[in-house]
């Protein structure tokens, strides 16, 4: 099968059969489907306003998409509450309802159960909103090793190490599980690390 090489202004080259009759005369080139499968720059909308329905999304936009829609998934588990930590919000910290300001949290401090969430953001101002992970997975600050299949836990008095804001890892418990400890969950371990850090978890409070 024999083809003739054709170009059309600057574009091509454009091949077609030497014995298609359309294509006899190369100083009558109709350029069939190939021409009209071809996109000008001008057909190509490289932004996320233009509603034309005539045009096309360029690949670079479609990226900007794909990392926002990975945000909000990463993201569908947070909301937005006020930091009353004290101090400029450091990320992993886990908080409390803070009780003297409407929507907001305080650091979790020993023998005082019911943490709410984590803070996924640092260096957020004392008394300004700042998201928190109230479900899904998370970094948690802990005071020291982690290993992955423990439970994450607040304080109570006979811990040793207490920092506020701060979790530790253990082992789950021999039932029946001590209820105090119940009401300090923060979630299940899922990254194994050694000293204190930021670890991931599957966040569940009780």
């Amino acid at each position: 099968m024999a083809f003739k090489e054709y170009y059309l202004g600057s574009h091509g080259p454009f091949y077609v059969e030497d014995t298609d009759p359309a294509y006899a005369d190369p100083g009558q080139v109709v350029i069939k489907s190939e021409v009209a499968d071809y996109l000008e720059p001008s057909d190509i909308a490289d932004d996320l306003i233009t509603n034309d329905a005539t045009k096309i999304l360029s690949a670079k936009q479609g990226k900007v998409l794909k990392d926002l829609l990975d945000v909000l998934t990463e993201r569908k588990d947070w909301i937005q509450l006020i930091n009353k930590t004290g101090a400029a919000s450091v990320k992993g910290t886990v908080v409390a309802i803070d009780g003297t300001v409407d929507q907001a949290v305080k650091k979790i401090v020993v023998d005082q159960p019911g943490p709410i969430g984590v803070i996924t953001e640092d260096g957020i101002a004392d008394g300004a909103s700042v998201w928190v992970a109230v479900g899904g997975k998370a970094q948690v600050l802990f005071i020291g090793d982690t290993t992955c299949g423990h439970i994450a836990r607040g304080f109570i008095g006979a811990d040793a190490g207490y920092i506020a804001g701060y979790a530790l890892s253990e082992a789950y418990p021999t039932p029946p599980a001590a209820s105090d400890k119940h009401f300090y969950e923060i979630g299940h371990v899922i990254e194994s690390r050694v000293g204190a850090g930021l670890a991931w978890c599957v966040l569940h409070f009780n």
